[in-house]
């Protein structure tokens, strides 16, 4: 797995992730204190926080491109 982390400053940027998520041909998670939710899954971002770091999660196997195209918007300092 390949682990980056990301901060959300509203409500808009969670639905822009959102979308790029699903814009990708791998599976794409979030991880924030015990939960693993589905980053491609509007529901499922509306349970994350706003400006508190998160881990995003894909395979190993995953085309990081691809990843780093659609979500370099919203890494936290020094990520990617």
């Amino acid at each position: 797995m390949k682990e980056y982390t990301v901060m959300f400053h509203s409500v808009s940027e969670i639905a822009d992730f959102t979308v790029a998520a699903n814009r990708l041909p791998f599976p794409v998670h979030f991880l924030y204190g015990s939960a693993d939710a589905d980053a491609k899954s509007i529901l499922s971002m509306c349970c994350l926080p706003l400006r508190e770091p998160i881990t995003v999660r894909i395979p190993a196997r995953a085309d990081e491109t691809l990843l780093m195209a659609q979500i370099r918007p919203f890494l936290c300092a020094g990520e990617g």
